[in-house]
């Protein structure tokens, strides 16, 4: 019966990308001069879990490629081959080439990364070359079959330095079922000495009583090498806890030796010596006295007279005529040791041929093929939760089911007295606490780390750095604040943006760094932490900062800016944030092109955000970015605004207040013809955009005098809005208006309330620029 390994494919993608994060953080903080050694074991295992995982579920293509760098790193890690600057390179290279395989894994498609077959090569011409003066110059490609590694010999032809280990290895019923085969773990301990596999003689049930799924075999395993137990216990990682394994390391005697000295190995010595044979010969497979469905061969008959194929043929011919002779099973000669030994070799070849494939071959076609079977929803997102925070709600939605319970026995009381009013009102606030307490821990299962954006950022820093011959240091902190996974993801692309922008424009050459007095390693900065309802993360470097003048001559060429008006310096900060705008003298592929920065401001403002920057010429940028941590719950201001109620998001609100007559001013006219009125407030000049005009309504206060006027936040410009009354605040649930109905601006979503009416929530950045403020400079005043 076929297994279905699809259902478990999402679970290999996750954990392959945080092992290939985990290979890549390690690789940056990797020093060749004095290394650690648990850093390259680290990266081994990760590299390793992949291509295990990545041969279980078929996808062969990784598995041959993740291959050679677990090669290399093993022969690092094993001091066979000293660590050099190119390895750190191409292994880097290797990590964007798996990541690329996987996620086009991920998406169904086929993955045509041109650095593939490049890459390959140079591994294949790596691992070619001799690895130091004490290793014999075996040259073997990794196209050709794998054999074992290559050992001085003695005059018996084993190396008396080899340790010899005893595997005990019984096979769990499910190892089947969950996709593992152990013909895969033994040619991997094949690889790494001499290997004598032999089948135990234990009571195995009656034919008519195997079941298909599940492994009734056990084995002992001698293996003659000199890897250490660790890698060898590798090889058995992702079965140990459903298998019985033991090891146990033998003293080596003439009578161990001489098991793996096989008629295979008593070859002519010239044969044996040939390094262009293929070394089958290091894993030998034997069998304990045969078990009794089969009786023994003629030792003069041929091993290969038995043809498996054909007695399958024959087998399910017979199952599906009932009518034909059957022969009595006792009656086939059968050697098991043989036909155990022909399956294994044939799978071993198929292995070989599979997993060591040439360079031009794997040129010719896909890098990534998938199994038709496989059924992945694309579209699938998950997200790992802390067993804590699981445990968390279920002791609310206990506490909730208490509650539940209490109110269900007044609800069956036939008389409702004074007292029983009392509980019931403990009870329903009870159940408003728990309610509120549940909701927090479940928006807290969207919260995760914000490490997990700033993970990437070590390696861009990296590859521009060197791209551009700059010399700079990142520096992460608050990687543990947490944020809704939904904000995490859309803040990704501009966090990206404005670090390639710090490192191109203002983290200066190292050359220019001395003239100037600052040391050659310039230093960039991510900060993350909490401050209030709110997330801030900080962009700091200590570059070259922003040239004003540069800044608002660029702007006057371009027409941004008439050459009569006047700007201060925060304003001509926030000139690079327009459509087109760029300083860089020439385009390449980090920037020139004025497309960047404006959508930056625009992502942000979409998460209901806004970001500041400040900048000292010569001493270096500071930007903050402050954003909601979640786009599921708002706290906000309802307001009232003739029969409608609309939400105000709280962290936009400055101040609420009444205004006189004499505080109110006219400037020029706006959109409509009307004159723009502005209300005078502690020496500033604030627009007022009269909510019911914009959405059509009849107000109660048609004059800013004799409503209200709510003073919010608008693109760091403050903008007041008449309303008629404020009411009260409250958390709402944000439904996406634009998916439910249609977009309509100056609404950014809507909300249900309590007694069940539907409230919009105002959107001030859009209805400020529907009302047309946007487009008046004087209103800025």
């Amino acid at each position: 019966m076929d297994i279905d390994l699809s259902q478990f494919s999402q679970v290999f993608f996750e954990e392959s990308l945080e092992g290939l994060s985990k290979m890549e953080s390690e690789l940056l903080a990797i020093d060749i001069e004095n290394f650690d050694q648990e850093s390259i074991n680290t990266i081994f295992r990760a590299a390793h879990s992949i291509k295990g995982g990545s041969a279980t579920f078929g996808f062969t293509e990784v598995a041959n490629f993740t291959h050679l760098l677990e090669t290399l790193l093993d022969e690092i890690r094993e001091h066979i081959r000293p660590m050099q600057p190119q390895h750190v390179e191409m292994l880097l290279a290797s990590v964007d080439v798996i990541r690329n395989m996987i996620d086009a894994l991920m998406k169904d498609q086929a993955c045509n990364d041109p650095a593939f077959a490049p890459l390959m090569k140079r591994f294949e011409q790596t691992l070619a070359q001799p690895s130091n003066a004490n290793i014999s110059a075996e040259t073997d490609t990794l196209n050709e079959p794998q054999s074992s590694p290559s050992f001085p010999v003695s005059e018996t032809g084993l190396d008396p330095d080899l340790t010899l280990w005893q595997i005990d290895f019984s096979a769990g019923e499910d190892i089947l079922r969950c996709g593992n085969d152990p013909i895969y773990m033994f040619t991997e301990l094949a690889e790494l000495g001499q290997l004598k596999v032999t089948l135990k003689d234990v009571a195995y049930p009656d034919v008519d009583e195997y079941e298909a799924e599940i492994c009734y075999l056990q084995w002992q395993l001698l293996l003659l090498t000199d890897t250490s137990i660790s890698r060898i216990k590798e090889v058995f990682e992702w079965v140990e806890s459903e298998c019985d394994i033991q090891f146990n390391q033998l003293e080596r005697t003439p009578e161990t030796d001489a098991q793996f000295l096989s008629p295979l190995d008593a070859k002519a010595p010239e044969e044996a010596n040939n390094q262009d044979a293929v070394k089958e010969d290091s894993f030998v497979i034997t069998d304990a006295p045969a078990p009794t469905l089969t009786e023994p061969q003629s030792a003069a008959e041929p091993a290969n007279s038995f043809d498996m194929t054909s007695a399958l043929a024959e087998a399910f011919e017979q199952q599906n005529h009932p009518s034909a002779q059957a022969l009595p099973i006792e009656q086939t000669t059968v050697n098991t040791a043989d036909v155990q030994a022909q399956i294994e070799v044939n799978e071993l070849q198929i292995s070989n041929t599979t997993t060591f494939t040439s360079t031009s071959e794997q040129s010719n076609k896909s890098v990534v093929t998938k199994p038709s079977s496989r059924s992945t929803d694309i579209n699938q997102s998950s997200i790992r939760v802390n067993i804590e925070k699981v445990d968390q709600l279920i002791n609310m939605v206990g506490e909730l089911v208490i509650t539940q319970a209490m109110l269900g026995q007044i609800g069956q009381q036939e008389t409702i007295n004074q007292e029983t009013l009392i509980t019931l009102r403990l009870g329903l606030e009870q159940l408003a606490s728990h309610t509120r307490e549940l909701q927090e821990n479940v928006m807290q299962i969207r919260m995760m780390p914000i490490s997990f954006a700033f993970n990437r950022f070590p390696r861009l820093v990296h590859d521009i750095s060197l791209q551009l011959g700059k010399k700079v240091d990142l520096v992460l902190s608050g990687e543990e604040t947490e944020l809704d996974k939904t904000v995490m993801e859309k803040i990704v692309d501009p966090l990206v943006h404005l670090v390639r922008n710090s490192l191109d424009h203002g983290i200066e050459l190292p050359e220019k760094r001395r003239e100037q007095g600052k040391p050659e390693l310039g230093t960039i900065q991510l900060n993350a932490f909490h401050r209030g309802g709110n997330i801030i993360i900080e962009i700091i470097d200590d570059g070259g900062g922003l040239n004003t003048d540069k800044i608002l001559s660029i702007a006057r060429k371009k027409g941004l800016v008439a050459d009569n008006e006047h700007l201060n310096t925060e304003e001509i900060h926030q000139l690079i944030f327009k459509p087109g705008f760029s300083t860089a003298e020439n385009v390449s592929g980090l920037s020139g092109r004025g497309v960047g920065m404006d959508v930056v401001k625009r992502n942000i403002t979409e998460l209901n955000g806004d970001i500041n920057l400040a900048s000292t010429p010569g001493k270096g940028s500071h930007i903050t970015i402050r954003l909601p941590l979640t786009l599921a719950i708002l706290d906000g201001q309802l307001v009232r605004v003739g029969n409608h109620v609309y939400v105000v998001p709280l962290m936009s609100i400055h101040e609420s207040l009444q205004v006189s007559e004499r505080q109110i001013n006219y400037l020029g006219k706006d959109q409509q013809g009307h004159r723009q009125e502005v209300i005078h407030l502690r020496e500033e000049f604030i627009p007022i955009v009269k909510v019911f005009e914009q959405f059509n309504h009849q107000a109660d206060a048609q004059k800013i005098e004799k409503g209200i006027v709510m003073i919010v936040d608008c693109n760091n410009k403050k903008v007041g809005l008449l309303v008629d009354e404020l009411l009260s605040q409250q958390q709402v649930v944000i439904k996406n208006l634009e998916v439910n109905y249609t977009k309509t601006p100056g609404i950014s979503g809507a909300t249900i309330l309590g007694n069940g009416e539907v409230a919009l929530i105002i959107d001030v950045i859009s209805l400020t620029h529907l009302s047309g403020i946007g487009h008046h400079k004087e209103h800025a005043a």
